[in-house]
């Protein structure tokens, strides 16, 4: 069991990293880890598998944030189209 909790502080300190870019999230991620730290001694095996599972769901957060900010682009560029429709009406 000592591997084990070895690995799982391994990917902790991966959390750490993350967690310096979202801030306001860290702060309740980080009670939510406390609580798992119980179901880790009854589940080692499991939450390990899970917990590479959560690293890519990590990257795939990322690229939903890169899609967002294109977004407001487009949202700009979307502004201007229906100002331009007000005025056809008047």
């Amino acid at each position: 069991m000592d591997s084990n909790n070895v690995s799982i502080g391994s990917n902790n300190v991966s959390m750490e990293s993350n967690n310096v870019s979202m801030e306001g999230n860290n702060e309740s991620m980080e009670r939510s880890n406390v609580s798992m730290e119980g179901n880790n001694v009854s589940m080692e095996r499991k939450n390990a598998s899970m917990e590479s599972n959560n690293v890519s769901m990590e990257s795939n957060n990322v690229s939903i944030e890169n899609n967002n900010v294109s977004m407001e682009g487009n949202n700009v560029s979307m502004e201007r189209k229906n100002a331009s429709i007000v005025w056809n009406r008047l």
